[in-house]
């Protein structure tokens, strides 16, 4: 019974941790890859006119996402932003991939 009751546990532990990136994971991965490009602005261009590029992803919100392949989706995004100071929003077909680090856009 232990055994039977162990692996129920494992199994619910297991669905838990795979399955398409959630919205607070596609947050974390859009501000991380603003960042990646803030800093590659600010090498090549000087830090003033980073500062006015600077976008942050306010909010995210999940219409749809569609396995592609093992831990990468492709996922229609709702996203409100950041940037010198106007907050908009757009909507945006982005691929997600699943690395050890957690989720990312890929381009």
């Amino acid at each position: 019974m232990k055994k039977i009751l162990m692996g129920s546990l494992v199994a619910v532990a297991l669905t838990a941790c795979g399955g398409e990136p959630s919205e607070g994971a596609i947050k974390s991965a859009l501000n991380e890859m603003a960042s990646r490009n803030l800093k590659m602005v600010e090498s090549t261009m000087g830090s003033a006119l980073a500062d006015q590029m600077k976008v942050e992803y306010t909010s995210v919100r999940k219409l749809e996402c569609k396995a592609e392949g093992e831990d990468t989706y492709l996922c229609i995004v709702e996203a409100g932003m950041k940037m010198a100071g106007v907050e908009q929003k757009s909507i945006a077909p982005l691929r997600f991939a699943k690395g050890k680090d957690g989720w990312s856009v890929k381009l």
